[in-house]
């Protein structure tokens, strides 16, 4: 029952952080779960051709001390993956 409350708060989260910052930025989108993300939860389109991107994470510290921090390297390497592949090219990378 934990892990499925652990994860209704999860994107809860994701949902809650995309909104205000879709609300923030006129111009962002947000990048749905079930779509291939390649890392980027929210980004915002620049005038340059470039985007800035926001990846939002939910961590529980004490059930994953270490678990958040590598789950958050793996985020960034896909972004930069998919920047090295020319899918988009980012200005900013931010873990809310």
């Amino acid at each position: 029952m934990l892990a499925l409350w652990s994860a209704v708060l999860a994107r809860t989260w994701k949902a809650v952080v995309s909104m205000l910052l879709c609300r923030r930025h006129e111009r962002a989108a947000r990048r749905r779960p079930e779509q291939e993300n390649r890392g980027v939860d929210v980004f915002v389109p620049l005038d340059d051709g470039r985007i800035d991107v926001y990846r939002s994470k939910r961590f529980r510290p004490a059930a994953e001390p270490q678990g958040s921090g590598a789950r958050s390297k793996t985020s960034y390497a896909t972004l930069v993956q998919a920047v090295a592949e020319g899918h988009f090219a980012v200005r900013n990378w931010y873990l809310d």
